[in-house]
């Protein structure tokens, strides 16, 4: 089990302060009461709940939920509702809707409750990146290496703040401490569903002592920690993966569309 390390006096102070911000909310400058608020939220919210498990019920939600869509989703059954109601009319479009395009909609909101951030357990990265993690799979590739350059700054700055002292002093680090910060470092990068790269040396095996460190190892796995070009990587695959997971969800990936992978994954491929 990792011990938990003390936090540093910078990040307790940074707390206090927001902390103290907190308190000064319910006294905001327009009078609106912190209560009020959370009041109204909760109420947005169970109309929103309530909407979400409404929409099946029929034609006319599913289509505006097929609406909701990611474009790479959405296209494909707006042309084929567009092409019914021309050509077979409301009768066919409802039945459409009702079947094959509501049993899509089913099989995507289960693939998706896999996908986003892991929630095994509470992290700093998981705090900052849960909602532009759930949309990950309609990324383009110049947004995933603008989120890639935010993760391996988030975790630079997770490092600088390990490894400083209140000093500002420079020492060597032992091995516990080494082995301290890469497994803290690396269960937040876990909650990204990415495996932490020399895992299999580096993190605790059960049942047996810490080995020596091999520093080398542990200069590797950092480096490519901080490093944006290894997230894009690491990114990009997720984001294919969880795409091409959606789309044979909603049925666009079969024999006469795409046998074995879609078009774009053959493309980019």
């Amino acid at each position: 089990m990792v011990a938990r390390p003390k936090s540093h006096p910078l990040v307790i102070r940074y707390v206090k302060r927001l902390n103290a911000l907190g308190y000064t909310e319910l006294r905001e400058p327009n009078q609106t009461l912190l209560k009020m608020r959370r009041e109204r939220a909760e109420l947005e919210r169970q109309i929103y709940l309530r909407d979400k498990q409404q929409w099946a019920d029929s034609p006319q939600g599913v289509e505006a939920r097929i609406d909701q869509q990611p474009i790479f989703i959405k296209s494909h059954f707006q042309n084929k509702i567009k092409w019914l109601r021309e050509n077979h009319g409301d009768k066919h479009t409802n039945a459409f809707l009702t079947g094959t395009g509501k049993n899509a909609l089913l099989r995507l909101d289960a693939v998706r409750e896999y996908q986003g951030v892991s929630k095994g357990r509470k992290s700093e990265l998981m705090a900052y990146f849960q909602g532009i993690y759930s949309h990950l799979a309609e990324l383009t590739k110049r947004r995933v290496k603008s989120l890639a350059n935010d993760v391996a700054g988030r975790i630079n700055e997770m490092f600088c703040t390990e490894v400083s002292t209140p000093t500002e002093e420079t020492r060597i680090l032992s091995d516990a401490e080494l082995l301290t910060i890469y497994r803290n470092i690396a269960l937040e990068v876990w909650s990204l569903r990415v495996k932490p790269p020399h895992w299999r040396e580096l993190g605790p095996k059960p049942g047996q002592q810490d080995e020596p460190v091999d520093r080398a190892v542990f200069h590797s796995a950092i480096a490519r920690l901080i490093n944006a070009d290894w997230w894009e990587r690491k990114l990009w695959r997720l984001r294919n993966d969880w795409r091409e997971s959606q789309l044979r969800a909603a049925g666009l990936i079969h024999k006469r569309a795409a046998p074995y992978i879609s078009k774009e994954a053959l493309a980019d491929w």
